[in-house]
């Protein structure tokens, strides 16, 4: 007994789908000293072109934007951070999860029950 014209159709679909592509990246530091200026790198290609794009980066990296400091044309308006609360409303503290107590530094060591 052969599948429906219906699944089969929907699987072909399935496969010509065009999906996301994921790859592990490598995280790289072009900074001098204790300065960060991180970029994350593909890992799939030759380490020839990933030594070469690297490169490239470090020679072009005073065109790059690295902090907001690095655009003072840009207005603020655009960057800006805002949460629409409403003024009526109070504010509800959310409990500190487990996980989120363990790694504060203070904390660092000390067991669940003591946290």
């Amino acid at each position: 007994m052969g599948a429906s014209p219906d699944l089969k159709r929907m699987v072909e679909q399935e496969e010509r789908e065009v999906k996301p592509h994921r790859e592990e990246k490598e995280v790289v530091n072009l900074g001098v000293g204790g300065e960060r200026k991180e970029l994350k790198v593909g890992t799939c290609m030759s380490t020839n072109v990933r030594d070469e794009l690297v490169t490239l980066f470090q020679d072009y990296q005073d065109i790059f934007a690295w902090s907001y400091q690095d655009m003072p044309g840009l207005s603020s308006d655009i960057m800006q951070h805002k949460l629409p609360l409403n003024p009526e409303c109070s504010r509800v503290k959310q409990k500190t999860d487990k996980n989120e107590a363990r790694d504060v530094p203070e904390n660092k060591g000390r067991s669940e029950e003591a946290i």
